[in-house]
């Protein structure tokens, strides 16, 4: 039997519509946060001065806002949709445990490859 997942984004900010994942550091700690085009330029025009003033140590922690490495139609470098994972894990019984944000463990994307996703 074929599958079909749909997915839809929410901004983690305003609980609407999102369309992008933003990724930025702040003292060494790395956060995600999906937002919408509005919220997500907000933010960048938010910490621009910040940027310009500061000094780059790096891609992945620098402080810079970047976007994640998603195509338009949400799929990761992994070529699969994070949301799609995440609704899979919780449907799987027992469902899986993946956090709500962040990284997905291989494993977890391995397993749902596997299932023919």
């Amino acid at each position: 039997m074929a599958q079909r997942v749909i997915v839809e984004l929410s901004s983690d900010l305003s609980d609407g519509p999102a369309d992008q994942t933003v990724t930025f550091a702040l003292e060494g700690k790395g956060y995600e946060i999906d937002l919408n085009s509005k919220e997500a330029e907000k933010l960048r025009s938010l910490l621009e001065p910040y940027i310009k003033a500061g000094r780059s140590v790096g891609r992945a922690t620098g402080g810079a806002v970047r976007r994640t490495a998603r195509s338009k139609d949400g799929l990761n470098a992994q070529g699969v949709s994070p949301v799609a994972v995440r609704a899979w894990a919780a449907a799987q019984q027992p469902p899986v445990k993946v956090a709500p944000q962040g990284r997905i463990p291989a494993s977890v994307i391995d397993a749902y490859k596997a299932a023919g996703n």
